[in-house]
C-alpha cells in the first residue's frame, strides 16, 4: 500500500472513532433519561461512558500511527 493511501485510511479510522463517540454520547443522554429503573440507567450510562473512553483511546492510537507513517521516508507499506 502506498503511503498516501495508508494515511487516508488512517484518517478515515480517526473520523470513525470521532463519529462513534458522538453517537454514543447523544444516545446516552437520550436513552438514559427514559429509563424508570435508576440502577439500570446507571449501568447503561457506565457502559456507554466506557465505550466513549475506549473510542478516545483508539482515536489517539490512530493519530499517533498517522504521525508515525507521515514521518516515514518510505512510500510502500
Amino acid at each position: 500500500m502506498k503511503k498516501e493511501d495508508l494515511l487516508k485510511n488512517i484518517e478515515r479510522a480517526i473520523l470513525t472513532e470521532e463519529s462513534a463517540s458522538a453517537i454514543y454520547y447523544s444516545h446516552l443522554k437520550a436513552i438514559a433519561s427514559r429509563f424508570h429503573n435508576k440502577e439500570f440507567a446507571e449501568k447503561f450510562q457506565n457502559i456507554t461512558e466506557h465505550l466513549i473512553s475506549e473510542n478516545k483511546k483508539h482515536k489517539k492510537i490512530f493519530e499517533d500511527m498517522y504521525q508515525l507513517v507521515k514521518g516515514e521516508k518510505k512510500n510502500d507499506f
